[in-house]
C-alpha cells in the first residue's frame, strides 16, 4: 500500500473547506443556526489519533527488529488501512474546520457559546489526527533498500590502509526516513503554540482578524506538514573526491559543495526527538559562514563514522596529501 501523498491531502483539505463554507451559507440563509463543531468532536479526533499511533508502534518495532519478530500480516494490513483512513479523514476534517472558522470570523456578529474557539479546537484536533495518520503510515512502511542500509566498506578503512586519502563516490545518500517524525513533531508543536496564543489574544480583544491570522498560519503549517515526507526525501549528501555535496528542497533547491580542506569543525547535535529515534545532525563549519552545511536525520552510528571520516579527510587535504 502506497503512503498518502501531499496532493491528495491538500485536495481533501481545500474541498472540505469549500464544502463547509458553502454549507454554512446555505444553513444560515434558510433561517437555521450556524453549524458549530462540538468540543466532543475535538476530543474524539485527538483520542483516535493517539490510538492509531499506539497501534502502529509495535509494527515499527518489529520492522526495526527491536520487538516481536512475528507480526500477523492481516493485523498489520488493517492498521495500515486505519492509518491511511486517519490521514485522509484528518485532512478532510481539517479543511471542514477551516471553512467553518472562516465563515464565523467573517460575520459581523459571532454566534454565542465560544463558536470560534470550538471551530479552532476542531481544526487543531483534525490536524493532530492527520499527523498521527501520517506517522502511523510511516511506522507501517518497510524501509527501502537504499545506500544507507548497505555496508560501506570505504567508510571504515582497514588499519593498514592510508589515512583516508581516497574517496569512493557511490552516489547520493539520503537521510533516515525517521527524520519525518522529527519534522512533524516540531511543526505540530508550533501549530499548538500559534493556536493557544491566537485564542488567548482573540478572547481578550474580540477581534475577528486575530482569529483569521492564527487560523491562516495554522492552515499553512498543517499543509506544510503534509509535504514533510517529500521534503525529507529530497535531503541527501554525496562524498566526492575533493568535497562533500549537499542538497535539499523541493520547489527551491539548494546545493552546496564543501571542500574537505576548508572544514574547520565537524559537530554532531541531537534534539530530544532525534535522540528518541536514534538520529543526529552533522554540522560542518568552514571559514565562510555561507558555505556551512548541516546534514540532518542521520543514524547516530553513521553520523559518528562520517564525522571521523571527514575530520581525517580535512587533515590530509590541509596537509597537501
Amino acid at each position: 500500500m502506497r503512503r498518502t501523498g501531499a496532493p491528495t491531502l491538500l485536495l481533501l483539505a481545500v474541498g472540505g473547506a469549500a464544502v463547509a463554507f458553502l454549507l454554512e451559507l446555505l444553513v444560515v440563509n434558510t433561517g437555521s443556526a450556524a453549524i458549530v463543531p462540538p468540543l466532543s468532536l475535538a476530543i474524539t479526533l485527538a483520542g483516535v489519533g493517539a490510538v492509531v499511533v499506539a497501534l502502529a508502534w509495535p509494527i515499527r518495532r518489529a520492522v526495526k527488529g527491536t520487538g516481536p519478530r512475528h507480526v500477523d500480516p492481516f493485523r498489520a494490513m488493517r492498521i495500515a488501512v486505519l492509518a491511511k483512513a486517519s490521514s485522509l479523514s484528518g485532512a478532510l476534517l481539517l479543511g471542514f474546520g477551516a471553512g467553518v472558522l472562516l465563515y464565523l470570523v467573517t460575520r459581523t456578529v459571532l454566534p454565542a457559546g465560544g463558536a470560534t474557539w470550538l471551530a479552532l479546537a476542531s481544526m487543531l484536533a483534525a490536524g493532530a489526527l492527520l499527523a498521527a495518520g501520517l506517522v502511523a503510515e510511516f511506522f507501517c512502511t518497510l524501509p527501502p533498500t537504499t545506500m544507507t542500509n548497505r555496508p560501506r566498506k570505504h567508510m571504515s578503512e582497514p588499519e593498514d590502509a592510508p589515512a583516508a586519502t581516497h574517496v569512493i563516490d557511490d552516489g547520493w545518500r539520503r537521510v533516515s526516513p525517521k527524520y519525518v517524525v522529527v519534522e512533524v513533531v516540531g511543526s505540530v508543536v508550533g501549530v499548538v503554540i500559534v493556536g493557544v496564543v491566537g485564542g488567548v489574544l482573540w478572547s481578550i480583544f474580540q477581534l475577528w482578524w486575530i482569529a483569521a491570522i492564527a487560523g491562516g498560519i495554522i492552515l499553512v503549517s498543517l499543509i506544510s506538514i503534509a509535504f514533510e515526507p517529500r521534503r525529507v526525501r529530497s535531503i541527501a549528501y554525496r562524498l566526492r573526491e575533493d568535497d562533500l555535496l549537499f542538497r535539499r528542497g523541493i520547489l527551491y533547491q539548494r546545493r552546496v559543495a564543501v571542500p574537505y580542506g576548508r572544514m574547520q569543525l565537524v559537530d554532531i547535535t541531537r534534539g530530544p526527538v532525534a535522540r528518541w529515534l536514534g538520529l543526529a545532525d552533522l554540522k560542518l563549519v568552514t571559514a565562510a559562514a555561507a558555505s556551512g552545511v548541516a546534514v540532518p536525520g542521520l543514524p547516530l552510528a553513521e553520523a559518528e563514522e562520517l564525522r571521523d571520516r571527514l575530520v581525517a579527510l580535512a587533515e590530509t587535504r590541509r596537509a597537501g596529501l
